[in-house]
Protein backbone atom coordinates (compact mmCIF):
# COMPACT_ATOMS: atom_id res chain seq x y z
CA UNK A 1 0.00 0.00 0.00
CA UNK A 2 2.83 2.36 0.86
CA UNK A 3 4.45 1.88 -2.54
CA UNK A 4 1.16 2.59 -4.33
CA UNK A 5 0.70 5.80 -2.32
CA UNK A 6 4.26 6.86 -3.15
CA UNK A 7 3.60 6.31 -6.86
CA UNK A 8 0.33 8.27 -6.70
CA UNK A 9 2.11 11.07 -4.83
CA UNK A 10 4.90 11.16 -7.42
CA UNK A 11 2.38 11.30 -10.27
CA UNK A 12 0.38 14.09 -8.63
CA UNK A 13 3.54 16.06 -7.85
CA UNK A 14 4.80 15.64 -11.42
CA UNK A 15 1.53 16.78 -12.94
CA UNK A 16 1.29 19.67 -10.50
CA UNK A 17 4.84 20.81 -11.22
CA UNK A 18 4.39 20.61 -14.99
CA UNK A 19 1.08 22.43 -15.21
CA UNK A 20 2.15 25.21 -12.84
CA UNK A 21 5.49 25.62 -14.65
CA UNK A 22 3.76 25.78 -18.04
CA UNK A 23 1.27 28.31 -16.70
CA UNK A 24 4.09 30.48 -15.33
CA UNK A 25 5.86 30.41 -18.70
CA UNK A 26 2.63 31.31 -20.47
CA UNK A 27 1.76 34.06 -18.00
CA UNK A 28 5.11 35.84 -17.96
CA UNK A 29 6.35 34.95 -21.42
CA UNK A 30 3.18 35.38 -23.45
CA UNK A 31 0.85 37.39 -21.17
CA UNK A 32 -1.73 34.63 -21.18
CA UNK A 33 -2.49 31.63 -19.01
CA UNK A 34 -4.61 28.54 -18.83
CA UNK A 35 -7.41 29.36 -16.41
CA UNK A 36 -8.18 25.77 -15.50
CA UNK A 37 -4.64 25.28 -14.15
CA UNK A 38 -5.47 27.26 -11.01
CA UNK A 39 -8.44 25.05 -10.15
CA UNK A 40 -6.71 21.82 -11.11
CA UNK A 41 -3.58 22.71 -9.12
CA UNK A 42 -5.73 23.44 -6.05
CA UNK A 43 -7.40 20.03 -6.26
CA UNK A 44 -4.12 18.23 -6.87
CA UNK A 45 -2.39 20.06 -4.02
CA UNK A 46 -5.12 19.19 -1.51
CA UNK A 47 -5.01 15.53 -2.49
CA UNK A 48 -1.20 15.58 -2.42
CA UNK A 49 -1.22 16.88 1.15
CA UNK A 50 -3.69 14.30 2.43
CA UNK A 51 -1.94 11.39 0.70
CA UNK A 52 1.36 12.74 2.02
CA UNK A 53 -0.11 12.73 5.53
CA UNK A 54 -0.83 9.01 5.17
CA UNK A 55 2.73 8.36 4.01
CA UNK A 56 4.20 10.46 6.81
CA UNK A 57 2.12 8.52 9.31
CA UNK A 58 3.25 5.19 7.87
CA UNK A 59 6.88 6.28 8.17
CA UNK A 60 6.33 7.75 11.64
CA UNK A 61 7.50 11.12 10.30
CA UNK A 62 4.93 13.39 11.91
CA UNK A 63 6.21 15.81 14.51
CA UNK A 64 6.22 14.31 17.98
CA UNK A 65 6.79 16.00 21.31
CA UNK A 66 8.37 13.29 23.42
CA UNK A 67 10.40 15.13 26.06
CA UNK A 68 7.74 14.57 28.72
CA UNK A 69 6.91 10.98 27.77
CA UNK A 70 10.59 10.00 27.82
CA UNK A 71 10.75 10.94 31.51
CA UNK A 72 7.90 8.58 32.43
CA UNK A 73 8.21 5.02 33.68
CA UNK A 74 7.59 2.16 31.27
CA UNK A 75 4.07 1.60 32.61
CA UNK A 76 3.14 5.26 32.31
CA UNK A 77 4.57 5.42 28.80
CA UNK A 78 2.29 2.53 27.88
CA UNK A 79 -0.66 4.34 29.44
CA UNK A 80 0.12 7.58 27.60
CA UNK A 81 0.55 5.56 24.40
CA UNK A 82 -2.89 4.04 24.78
CA UNK A 83 -4.46 7.43 25.49
CA UNK A 84 -2.67 8.87 22.45
CA UNK A 85 -3.92 6.06 20.22
CA UNK A 86 -7.47 6.59 21.46
CA UNK A 87 -7.29 10.35 20.86
CA UNK A 88 -5.96 9.87 17.32
CA UNK A 89 -8.66 7.28 16.58
CA UNK A 90 -11.30 9.71 17.87
CA UNK A 91 -9.93 12.59 15.81
CA UNK A 92 -9.80 10.42 12.70
CA UNK A 93 -13.40 9.41 13.32
CA UNK A 94 -14.50 13.02 13.68
CA UNK A 95 -12.56 14.03 10.56
CA UNK A 96 -14.14 11.16 8.62
CA UNK A 97 -17.69 12.01 9.72
CA UNK A 98 -17.14 15.73 9.16
CA UNK A 99 -15.53 15.02 5.78
CA UNK A 100 -18.52 12.98 4.66
CA UNK A 101 -20.79 15.84 5.72
CA UNK A 102 -18.80 18.38 3.71
CA UNK A 103 -18.57 16.10 0.67
CA UNK A 104 -22.34 15.58 0.68
CA UNK A 105 -23.01 19.26 1.37
CA UNK A 106 -20.76 20.56 -1.44
CA UNK A 107 -20.97 17.77 -4.01
CA UNK A 108 -23.61 19.60 -6.07
CA UNK A 109 -21.56 22.82 -6.11
CA UNK A 110 -19.17 22.92 -9.03
CA UNK A 111 -16.02 24.90 -9.74
CA UNK A 112 -16.54 27.71 -12.25
CA UNK A 113 -14.01 26.65 -14.87
CA UNK A 114 -13.54 22.86 -14.74
CA UNK A 115 -16.99 22.09 -13.35
CA UNK A 116 -15.57 19.66 -10.80
CA UNK A 117 -17.63 19.02 -7.67
CA UNK A 118 -16.34 21.13 -4.78
CA UNK A 119 -16.98 18.14 -2.53
CA UNK A 120 -14.07 16.42 -4.27
CA UNK A 121 -11.73 18.71 -2.32
CA UNK A 122 -13.20 17.55 0.98
CA UNK A 123 -13.20 13.92 -0.18
CA UNK A 124 -9.42 13.92 0.22
CA UNK A 125 -9.91 13.81 4.00
CA UNK A 126 -11.81 10.52 3.81
CA UNK A 127 -9.06 8.07 2.76
CA UNK A 128 -6.58 9.84 5.03
CA UNK A 129 -8.77 9.69 8.16
CA UNK A 130 -9.90 6.14 7.41
CA UNK A 131 -6.38 4.82 6.74
CA UNK A 132 -4.75 6.50 9.72
CA UNK A 133 -7.68 5.49 11.95
CA UNK A 134 -7.39 1.83 10.91
CA UNK A 135 -3.61 1.87 11.38
CA UNK A 136 -4.08 3.39 14.85
CA UNK A 137 -6.59 0.68 15.77
CA UNK A 138 -4.04 -1.93 14.66
CA UNK A 139 -1.33 -0.23 16.76
CA UNK A 140 -3.65 -0.07 19.76
CA UNK A 141 -4.55 -3.75 19.35
CA UNK A 142 -0.89 -4.72 19.02
CA UNK A 143 -0.09 -2.71 22.16
CA UNK A 144 -2.63 -4.73 24.13
CA UNK A 145 -1.56 -8.07 22.65
CA UNK A 146 2.12 -7.33 23.30
CA UNK A 147 1.32 -6.40 26.88
CA UNK A 148 -0.85 -9.48 27.42
CA UNK A 149 1.95 -11.73 26.12
CA UNK A 150 4.13 -10.33 28.88
CA UNK A 151 1.30 -11.00 31.36
CA UNK A 152 1.64 -7.39 32.30
CA UNK A 153 -1.40 -5.30 31.46
CA UNK A 154 -0.51 -1.66 30.57
CA UNK A 155 -3.14 -0.33 32.94
CA UNK A 156 -2.02 -2.33 35.96
CA UNK A 157 -0.20 -0.89 38.95
CA UNK A 158 2.97 1.13 38.32
CA UNK A 159 6.48 -0.32 38.88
Amino acid sequence: MKRILEIITAIILSILSCIVFINIILRYGFQTSILSVDELSRFLFVWLIFIGAILAYMENSHVQVTFLVEKLSTKNRARVGIITHLIVIGLCGMLFVGGIGKVVQDWNDHTPILGLPVGLLYAASLPMSLTIGILEIIKLFSTFTAQSKKHNHPLSQDD
